[in-house]
């Protein structure tokens, strides 16, 4: 899987600040001593979206780490590289062999294609850190791969997708939230026929989506799941524990059938297929769908429901315009929608790197050994860029131009976490209470849904294979002319699947499957189409 690197031309922003050592936050006992000896005098980062892009907060990029020298002794040298063609101006740096410190990558992929070129080493000293042993387990282990650690996720910030329903339409027909794949149906059925705004028209539909993004519930609830964006068939199955391809399976026919009869009797939006992203949104919006499977709290918040007011007549005046649920159980009543996963972007050790184990051990201890550590490295510079208030909320400071730049080094750790410390941005007391509350909801909704049995933390999300890098158009293809063709009954189901089965044989697809669960060390038997 080795790749060549890529050369550009470029000028590297940097800032640098020089020497020092030893982390002990100003006015806190809270101490991070490194994990591993020998601390470096310099902290070399290559990064990207540091205050913004390149040439954004010029001031703040150079007052951060002259403030942070004042507070840990530490002094940081700090690459800034815009993020336009980012990855491929480090591929430069690597070729040119200036490549020192730590690294922003922005995901997992980007760690695949810097271990196979030799751009990045390990950094196994990090699993035994104790700062990193408190990180939740899926975050630990995300950039683990043939049994080493090559990245350190710069952030946890929990997210998942969640089924949608307007509760004024529940309660005007008098129907239970559905947790149900037949009661989902049920329900869309009388959010299409049965006059669910009370507007006396035939102007509503049960569900609305965009390609089958926007439905991966559905295919859940049959045990015949999509990948984690709903894009592509092979996928990891959590229960079986290694990769798979549900498309030519009996549950898939029978979740295509479920779909087509949807389709064909009009609960579900016609214009799935053809929608963009802002017109699904539209269609919930307008008050003219019904339900959507889409990120969390997303219509649940203050302003939301103020949005959908403004735009649909029929509203109800007052009360929660939608409800929200983790999914959808049928076939499978366990582990069916992923719930958390969200692991920030992995911060990775370029090769070569002198000190590179202290270096990686110093920024966990740094910025997530501490509180006031992971605050400066999420937001700034603390009475420039955020404060606390009396009840220990940080609020978020906009400058003169009404911005609110932060300083990104670092994203949120678990144990300082919105429910632990909320945080806003500056506004009047009103928009702050509204937008606190809001926020509260969203987090406790996923902390709530990450106990119920219907939900797991994510874990392998990327299919990693030659053949599949080589195929990866042909199988997309296949993938849609199957789910479209079937679900609007241009074909029927059981022909579609066996299509898009002969095809995938005669292109050596499953070679893809095996080739992955190996690359990962995953127990599987070969796979066939």
């Amino acid at each position: 899987m080795k790749r060549a690197l890529i050369s550009f031309v470029s000028v590297v922003m940097a800032i640098t600040v020089l020497a020092g050592c030893g982390v002990k936050w100003s006015g806190s006992d809270e101490a991070a001593a490194p994990a591993v000896s020998g601390e470096p005098k310099v902290i070399q980062m290559t990064w990207c979206l540091y205050y913004s892009d390149a040439t954004d907060f010029p001031d703040l990029k150079e007052q951060f780490p002259v403030e942070f020298e004042k507070l840990t002794g530490y002094k940081l040298d700090i690459n800034v590289l815009p993020r336009e063609d980012y990855l491929t101006k480090l591929n430069l740096l690597a070729v040119s062999g200036s490549l020192r410190g730590l690294i922003r990558g922005f995901s997992n992929d980007d760690i695949m294609r810097f271990k196979s070129d030799g751009v990045i080493d390990s950094m196994d000293s990090v699993l035994n850190n104790p700062v990193y042993k408190t990180f939740p387990v899926d975050m630990q282990e995300k950039c683990i791969y043939d049994g080493h650690l090559w990245g350190v996720p710069n952030g946890y910030d929990p997210s998942m997708f969640t089924r949608h329903y307007r509760k004024d339409w529940l309660d005007n027909l008098g129907l239970e939230v559905p947790r149900t794949i037949d009661e989902f149906y049920d329900v869309m059925r009388a959010f299409t026929f049965d006059d669910p705004n009370q507007s006396g028209e035939d102007d509503t539909v049960g569900f609305t989506s965009r390609n089958t993004w926007i439905i991966q519930d559905i295919f859940q609830a049959f045990d015949a799941r999509l990948d984690d964006q709903g894009d592509y068939p092979i996928h990891y199955d959590a229960l079986l524990g290694y990769f798979t391809d549900k498309m030519p399976s009996a549950n898939m026919v029978e979740c295509l059938t479920f779909l087509n009869k949807c389709y064909s009797e009009g609960i579900m939006d016609p214009e799935s297929f053809t929608n963009t992203g802002a017109a699904m949104r539209d269609m919930i919006n307008n008050g003219i769908a019904g339900s959507a499977f889409y990120w969390v709290s997303q219509w649940e918040s203050v302003g939301a429901n103020k949005n959908v007011r403004d735009r649909d007549p029929w509203a109800a005046p007052e009360g929660d315009l939608f409800v929200q649920t983790p999914g959808l159980v049928g076939k499978r009543t366990t582990h069916v929608n992923t719930c958390g996963g969200g692991s920030g972007a992995p911060v990775m050790l370029a090769a070569g790197t002198p000190n590179g184990e202290e270096m990686i051990n110093w920024y966990v201890d740094a910025f997530f050994g501490s509180e006031q550590g992971n605050l400066w490295g999420r937001y700034g510079i603390e009475g420039t860029n955020w404060r606390k208030d009396a009840s220990g909320t940080v609020i978020r400071l906009k400058d003169a131009n009404e911005s609110v730049p932060s300083a990104d080094i670092c994203g949120i750790n678990p144990l300082y976490n919105f429910l632990k410390i909320p945080y806003v941005v500056e506004g009047t007391p009103d928009e702050m209470r509204e937008s606190l509350e809001d926020t509260r909801k969203k987090y406790q909704f996923i902390e709530d849904a990450s106990k119920d049995p219907m939900t797991y933390a994510p874990t392998f999300q990327t299919v990693v294979s030659d053949t599949w890098d080589r195929l990866v158009a042909d199988i997309e293809m296949a993938y849609k002319d199957c789910y479209a063709t079937a679900i609007t009954g241009s074909v029927p189901v059981q022909q579609a699947v066996d299509t898009y089965t002969t095809i995938m044989r005669s292109i050596g697809a499953a070679k893809a499957i095996d080739e992955c669960n190996a690359f990962y060390g995953l127990e599987a038997p070969p796979f066939e189409y």
